[in-house]
């Protein structure tokens, strides 16, 4: 999630750095992206051993528009997992 494509540019520095000298699969995905299909991103953060998210914010830390849709999915996903440990 960017507003200005600060977020955007560090991720594929990130992306390239973890490429190059661990040799590991990267995907790069868009959280607007991800947030069309929240099955799907749900089904593949539950698969992958590392999932690592970079947003930028803005204001009192608020999500960027093209990851609030992500960031309300995760709040409630969050809730749901302690509502499960009470």
């Amino acid at each position: 999630g960017t507003q200005t494509g600060t977020a955007e540019q560090f991720s594929s520095e990130i992306v390239q750095k973890l490429t190059e000298q661990f040799d590991v699969d990267v995907e790069m995905t868009d959280l607007e992206v991800v947030a069309e299909d929240l099955d799907n991103a749900a089904y593949k953060f539950n698969q992958a051993s590392l999932a690592l998210v970079l947003t930028s914010t803005y204001g009192d830390g608020e999500p960027p528009d093209t990851a609030a849709a992500f960031f309300e999915w995760l709040k409630g996903q969050a809730e749901e997992s302690e509502g499960m440990n009470e």
